[in-house]
């Protein structure tokens, strides 16, 4: 999933196994995100910016992407580090709690 909507749309319905939020993106996208994985248990991580996650969804800029593969979001998490549901922190995987931006 590209775009914070389809991403917010595969949380809610219980297909994303994992959230990559961009370091560039801006703080309303970072909370609205944060909550809704936070209340599903979606793993978050911030990484990357806005153009590099365009050019691999083939559009100008993305600020969210979801993992909608198990295997891959575990792969991924596992190249990354652990990250446990919650709040993405800058350039790192995420805490719980409050929101770090």
């Amino acid at each position: 999933m590209a775009g914070s909507e389809a991403t917010l749309r595969s949380v809610r319905t219980g297909k994303a196994s994992l959230v990559l939020v961009s370091e560039d993106s801006g703080d309303a996208t970072v909370r609205r995100i944060a909550r809704e994985c936070g209340a599903r248990r979606v793993p978050v991580v911030r990484i990357g910016c806005r153009i590099d996650f365009g050019r691999i969804a083939g559009r100008n800029a993305v600020s969210v992407m979801g993992i909608i593969n198990r295997s891959f979001a575990a792969a991924l998490l596992d190249k990354l580090g652990t990250a446990e549901p919650g709040v993405p922190a800058m350039g790192s995987e995420i805490g719980k709690g409050e929101v770090d931006v």
